[in-house]
């Protein structure tokens, strides 16, 4: 009788696993309180690796002469000379695209409802972000990383030990203090690898709206960061406005041994160029989630002892900046007066617009050259220097030129 009392203690206590009732202690709340999950979005400009300019010496031989005689025609040595020293394809261009397309690094965030309780856990998300006022396409993307990609999650081991010590009979005083005594014990491990299947990251990608999905089999939360590389193209205005023009120096020339060139010696080079507008280019968010609500059962570790509902929904839309307005417009200089009027320049009857830069310090390299000079025409095309129409009167100065957003609500 009392072997098979203590056999039954035993096997009794080697049965308890631990391990499995780690939130035994813990009230958590089992009811849902209609908190919808929370979806953020933003990006930052991905780094670009600077490029050294084009020169000549970089050319192969024939390069070299193939270039020498398209750029030689001019007849003068010294304008020559100049020529073959600037970088082949510009050192301080725009580029060849009217509205340069952006490069950037998008950080999907979602995260659970501040009131989900233990064992409440988002098993899918569909992300939808499309843009607002159809200013800017998606063009492509490519899978940057997410934050919890590792597939084998854990690896579970239980060990349970029972034992007992036992006196089946008193003292036999004759025989001193002899008894029938023992320890019986038993050890039981289990152990167990955790791999979870589930959906890394899926998306669908048109020019007019971007679908992110996330889809958990079993065990794992998809909440967290999703990054995402992708490009945005900016649309040109429907509003019918025509893209503000400029002429951009691309290259000057306003000293020579030390002392500053007359007009007529001096030069500029200038490209007609489109200026962005300067609107921040804007998405609406919204995500339909399906999350998993533990009604009881909360003390279990293990998923299928708990009594569970399934919640879903959509989030309500939320606009995001994805690009700010001081991204959307290359950095440009331009050259003003003490009333805050912009210089022009007129290279030919009829074609005048505002002079701008995109390097500072060849900006105010020219602001000091025309605040010595006060001169109204530069090099030998005479190209007109005004502002309103007149020569510059007062000493100028070097501000950023920026191009207004027109649209209205910026897009």
């Amino acid at each position: 009788m009392k072997r098979s009392y203590l056999l039954a203690v035993l096997l009794l206590g080697a049965c308890a696993h631990p391990e499995d009732r780690r939130w035994a202690t813990l009230v958590s709340r089992t009811s849902d309180s209609g908190e919808k999950p929370i979806v953020a979005v933003y990006s930052f400009a991905m780094p670009s690796e600077s490029r050294p300019p084009t020169r000549l010496r970089d050319l192969t031989g024939e390069g070299q002469a193939a270039y020498i005689a398209q750029v030689g025609g001019a007849g003068d040595a010294a304008a020559l000379r100049k020529k073959l020293a600037m970088p082949i394809d510009g050192e301080h261009a725009i580029g060849p695209t009217v509205l340069p397309a952006l490069d950037r690094t998008l950080v999907v965030s979602v995260q659970k409802p501040r009131s989900a309780g233990v064992g409440d856990r988002l098993m899918h998300t569909t992300v939808t972000i499309v843009p607002v006022g159809k200013g800017f396409e998606f063009a492509g993307y490519t899978i940057a990383a997410t934050d919890n990609r590792v597939q084998d999650i854990a690896k579970l081991s239980t060990t349970s030990d029972a034992s007992l010590d036992v006196s089946l009979a008193p003292p036999i005083k004759a025989l001193g203090d002899v008894g029938i005594s023992g320890k019986a014990s038993r050890s039981h491990m289990t152990s167990a690898d955790i791999v979870q299947q589930y959906e890394k990251l899926n998306i669908d990608i048109e020019p007019g709206a971007m679908t992110i999905i996330r889809e958990s089999e079993r065990g794992l939360d998809v909440v967290g960061n999703k990054i995402v590389n992708l490009t945005i193209v900016p649309q040109l205005p429907e509003n019918g406005n025509i893209l503000p023009q400029a002429f951009l120096a691309t290259g000057q020339d306003l000293v020579e041994n030390g002392r500053l060139r007359s007009a007529t010696t001096a030069s500029i080079d200038l490209e007609q160029v489109s200026v962005p507008e300067k609107c921040a280019l804007r998405a609406k968010v919204t995500m339909r989630y399906l999350m998993r609500h533990v009604v009881s059962g909360t003390e279990y570790y293990t998923e299928g002892k708990q009594a569970v509902t399934l919640l879903d929904g959509d989030t309500d839309p939320v606009l995001h900046t994805l690009v700010r307005e001081e991204e959307t417009q290359p950095r440009l200089w331009q050259i003003v007066t003490a009333s805050g009027q912009g210089l022009t320049v007129s290279p030919a009857p009829g074609a005048q617009q505002f002079l701008v830069f995109d390097n500072y310090s060849s900006a105010q390299e020219f602001a000091a050259w025309i605040d010595m000079t006060r001169a109204r025409t530069i090099g030998a095309a005479r190209v007109q220097l005004l502002v309103n129409g007149a020569t510059i009167a007062s000493p100028p100065s070097v501000r950023p030129y920026e191009s207004k957003c027109t649209a209205g609500v910026a897009s």
